[in-house]
């Protein structure tokens, strides 16, 4: 079969089935020998500089002071553990776990 006794459906070739079930068609990815990739690194623009701030640490200190963020970011110790609480024996219940039963008549 040839592409030209292929019949095309919506413009391409029907879908490939295999077992009953469709399978793509594998594309080829690598890149044709007429276009030549060209890497950002080789070109021959010059790379943008940064601009450094040397103030900034200085800013930063007056804006966040450590110990503040500090005392936020850390959680208070608790001078006495709470008693862990048994929750089977609250109100009326002792205990129970309500399910109602089945009414068979």
């Amino acid at each position: 079969m040839t592409l030209d006794d292929v019949e095309l459906k919506a413009g391409h070739a029907p879908a490939n089935m295999v077992g009953g079930r469709r399978i793509s068609n594998k594309k080829d990815r690598r890149p044709s020998e007429g276009h030549e990739r060209v890497d950002s690194e080789s070109s021959d623009e010059p790379m943008p500089k940064e601009i450094v701030d040397v103030d900034l640490p200085a800013k930063m200190e007056r804006s966040y002071p450590t110990a503040a963020v500090r005392h936020t970011h850390d959680k208070p110790m608790p001078s006495v553990q709470p008693k862990a609480q048994n929750h089977q024996n609250i109100g009326n219940n002792k205990g129970q776990t309500f399910q109602p039963r089945k009414i068979t008549h």
